[in-house]
């Protein structure tokens, strides 16, 4: 945030959007609002905003904070022994055993879902049944709305609080509480970055012309052909009416060409090995190199334990057979995920500039025709890798040709 004139302004260099000043200023003066890239950020109402400068106070953007202890990170990969968790999680169902442990404790549970309007929000629950809508990636930035308010409304009740959510809207959560609650638990996932709402919306509306066709779900990462080979699915009521592969969704081959997040991705200062979160978690596609058990292509998670409360948790969930769980040196552990924890990411400005100008004057449907088609070379990669895939031989070539590529 800047001051211009007396008046505060929101700096969009190096806002994350986590919100903590929305939810922390205590005379409605914030509001959030869409820029151009339909990405949210908060907007100051300077008729009722009051200079109390408690925003730029909370702010984590303009106060960083480095971990003090790092001696305590412990490094693992586990698997959720319950098969059902894991198929209808991202990766190896960690999150699910967490949140059930929360829950049988009489804890709240918050995560990223989907709401009855398809939006990528934050939520809560005290249901078992009902956490299962935070399982499972979702590459748009949620709404984090007032949750924060909410996390410290149950914790002031003494009850058990599992937060989830990227590095950034974790930082948020701690600006806004500003002291340490025992009874708080923090899991950040790996990120690579976010995409819009506004994106995100856009690209509902090219399948639904597409498909010709409601959508009432959506999963980002479904396992219909395994945990290796994940697909974006889109259903209408029960019945899939949509799967395809990174290779062929236009929004996955958008997500991971990186060059259309929020632009603090680019620079993100939560991108490292030590974090201020208790617990990160991410994908383990090369388990076989730790557990052979777990390689059953079901899911596994690499995990980080960032505190004493972080690394009890997780073994508690081992010896209580909850999880199946491997410890491994942290720094074998993290060997080849180097980029997706701390290396920032490269943008290629010119092709975001076209896209996103494309963005706000073409309709959804001639935007992913346009950048995005599912032209002969799609086709040819689509089949290339279903055929890798029921050869049983996907997982080798791929790991083959990402070594080819960290050489080069």
């Amino acid at each position: 945030m800047e001051n211009r004139k007396d008046e505060y302004v929101i700096n969009k260099n190096i806002c994350y959007g986590c919100m903590a000043c929305y939810n922390i200023c205590p005379h409605g003066a914030i509001y959030r609002k869409e820029d151009e890239e339909g990405f949210l950020f908060p907007e100051i109402d300077q008729q009722k905003c009051l200079h109390c400068d408690l925003c730029r106070k909370r702010c984590p953007a303009l106060h960083k904070k480095d971990v003090d202890d790092q001696s305590v990170q412990a490094g693992y990969v586990a698997q959720n022994v319950h098969l059902d968790i894991r198929i209808s999680s991202t990766s190896g169902g960690v999150f699910g055993a967490l949140a059930s442990w929360c829950i049988l404790n009489d804890g709240i549970v918050f995560g990223a879902m989907l709401d009855d309007s398809l939006r990528v929000v934050h939520g809560f629950s005290d249901n078992i049944k009902d956490c299962a809508k935070f399982q499972g990636s979702k590459y748009v930035q949620s709404d984090i709305g007032k949750n924060y308010i909410a996390v410290k409304k149950f914790l002031e009740q003494d009850r058990y609080v599992l937060f989830s959510g990227t590095p950034c809207q974790i930082e948020g959560l701690y600006r806004f509480l500003e002291k340490q609650y025992d009874k708080l638990i923090t899991v950040d996932v790996v990120c690579r970055g976010v995409l819009s709402p506004g994106l995100f919306r856009n690209y509902l509306n090219f399948q639904k012309q597409s498909l010709k066709s409601p959508i009432t779900d959506i999963k980002f990462r479904e396992k219909r052909w395994g945990y290796k080979y994940t697909a974006m699915a889109i259903y209408h009521r029960n019945d899939c009416i949509y799967a395809r592969g990174t290779e062929s969704d236009a929004l996955l081959r958008c997500f991971f060409e990186n060059n259309y997040n929020r632009m603090t991705c680019y620079h993100c200062q939560y991108r490292k090995r030590y974090r201020n979160s208790d617990i990160t978690i991410w994908d383990c596609f090369n388990a076989d190199l730790y557990n052979k058990k777990m390689d059953d292509d079901t899911g596994v998670n690499k995990v980080l334990a960032h505190s004493i409360k972080g690394k009890n948790l997780i073994e508690k969930l081992g010896l209580d057979n909850q999880l199946f769980l491997d410890e491994v040196p942290v720094q074998k552990l993290i060997s080849e995920n180097t980029e997706a924890l701390y290396e920032n990411l490269i943008l290629n400005e010119e092709k975001r500039k076209i896209f996103f100008h494309d963005y706000m004057s073409l309709s959804a449907e001639e935007l992913w025709k346009k950048h995005y088609p599912d032209d002969w070379r799609i086709k040819i990669k689509r089949m290339i890798r279903k055929v890798l895939f029921f050869l049983g031989i996907y997982q080798r070539v791929r790991r083959i040709k990402n070594r080819h590529i960290k050489k080069q």
